[in-house]
């Protein structure tokens, strides 16, 4: 956590929104896609946003997975991007892949 922020994570429809708005004002030095704090590192397939420790959908039931997502693709996607398909759908990906990220910021 740096100067208030933390990788986000998306828990409502609300949430996604302020994602879509947010992804609307990035450069064209800046293209995505991009990490948010999901992964199932922990344990595979049990999904949770780092930032909170807190399952993804808890609480709510939402989540913005992609068609056929995630898939986990030659068993090693373990990390949750952004903006790999038009939009704000999710898709698993390689931990160790290049990304830019998105953080959100922190109200204490």
């Amino acid at each position: 956590m740096h100067l208030g922020l933390r990788l986000a994570a998306v828990n409502s429809r609300e949430d996604n929104l302020a994602l879509l708005v947010a992804l609307q004002h990035v450069g064209p030095h800046q293209q995505g896609p991009w990490y948010i704090a999901g992964t199932d590192l922990g344990e595979d397939g049990k999904y949770v946003w780092i930032t909170t420790d807190q399952s993804v959908g808890f609480g709510t039931g939402y989540s913005n997975w992609g068609p056929d997502q995630p898939d986990n693709y030659l068993g090693g996607e373990h990390c949750i991007e952004v903006g790999a398909f038009k939009g704000s759908h999710w898709n698993d990906v390689d931990c160790n892949t290049n990304r830019a990220y998105i953080c959100e910021r922190i109200d204490n």
